[in-house]
């Protein structure tokens, strides 16, 4: 018998939703979940009673925790509160799923099962991808262990009443269109991104590791330079540029190994591409280069988060210290 699963978010996390539901299809096929979210309502269904239906009958519920689902009222409120007296009471099992940074670890949500392992966010996989493939495996044999997936003795189904919910699709996404701005701007937001995140690990490195000295050089706005030292000497440095005119007028963001005045041999590029729904930064380019060691050699796997090639990068600087 499949288990019927409540997806509760905010609709802020529309898109992660979405790319969690498509991870979720082979289960739905082997008939081992039935998912619902409220996307799933139909026109003129009355929203509050339709929820706290599928909220009564769902065997698992999946919070999927974020900033935004964290400060909405209905569902940290009331679709929660709700989820975790069904769990406590032994009727369901909540799962928390954390897709982004924000303060999960002090809300009730600490007590019960988290995926990804060990809490790390979704948006912190340099692929999201390789997240959700997890959550899913984790899914899997919980529920199976559950003995959910087996086989339910055949029955007559009741007649379709007047009124009642009719079972849909939940891949109801359209192809997005983005501008030679959107990406523009994607890449400048990325290009910030990047250098916040080198200058913040920069001097948690020094604070953590009296050994090491750092050196971080904006050159303009458009580049900057880093370089770590360890007991005085050089270990590992590179410099890193935000290009221009580079594929559909987005531009990209460049690593090289040293600096301007060493001239590292290993060069790569992040380019801004879309996946039909959101943008993000491939990196094959960095893998003809050698750059992230063929880390795209699959196309399937997607594209690289803000947060995810910044990760990448920063694996690159450090690696010689490791």
């Amino acid at each position: 018998m499949p288990a019927k699963v409540f997806i509760s978010y905010a609709h802020a996390d529309e898109t992660l939703r979405d790319r969690l539901g498509k991870h979720l299809t082979p289960m739905v096929r082997e008939g081992l979940i039935e998912p619902w979210h409220d996307r799933q309502l139909l026109p003129g269904a009355d929203f509050g009673n339709e929820i706290d239906e599928n909220l009564e009958r769902a065997d698992l519920i999946l919070f999927l925790a974020s900033a935004d689902s964290l400060a909405s009222e209905y569902c940290y409120e009331i679709e929660l509160k709700r989820a975790l007296a069904r769990h406590e009471a032994g009727e369901a099992i909540v799962v928390s799923i954390i897709l982004d940074h924000c303060d999960w670890k002090n809300t009730p949500l600490a007590k019960f099962i988290v995926l990804p392992r060990d809490g790390r966010e979704v948006v912190k996989h340099p692929n999201h991808n390789e997240a959700f493939q997890q959550i899913t495996e984790e899914l899997r044999r919980l529920l199976k262990s559950k003995g959910f997936g087996a086989e339910a003795p055949t029955r007559k189904e009741a007649p379709l009443q007047i009124g009642t919910s009719i079972q849909r699709s939940a891949n109801l996404s359209v192809k997005k269109e983005f501008r030679d701005r959107d990406r523009s701007k994607f890449i400048n937001d990325s290009f910030i991104y990047i250098r916040d995140f080198f200058d913040g690990s920069l001097k948690e490195l020094e604070a953590r590791h009296p050994e090491i000295d750092t050196e971080f050089r904006p050159l303009d706005a458009d580049r900057f330079i880093v370089k770590i030292f360890r007991d005085g000497k050089e270990a590992s440095s590179c410099s890193i540029l935000r290009e221009e005119g580079r594929r559909s007028g987005g531009g990209g963001i460049s690593y090289q190994t040293g600096t301007a005045a060493t001239r590292g041999t290993m060069m790569g590029l992040l380019s801004v591409d879309d996946d039909g729904q959101a943008l993000g930064l491939d990196a094959r380019m960095f893998d003809q280069f050698g750059g992230f060691g063929g880390f795209h050699d699959n196309p399937e796997r997607g594209l690289l988060s803000q947060q995810g090639a910044a990760d990448a990068l920063w694996e690159r600087l450090i690696k010689p210290l490791q």
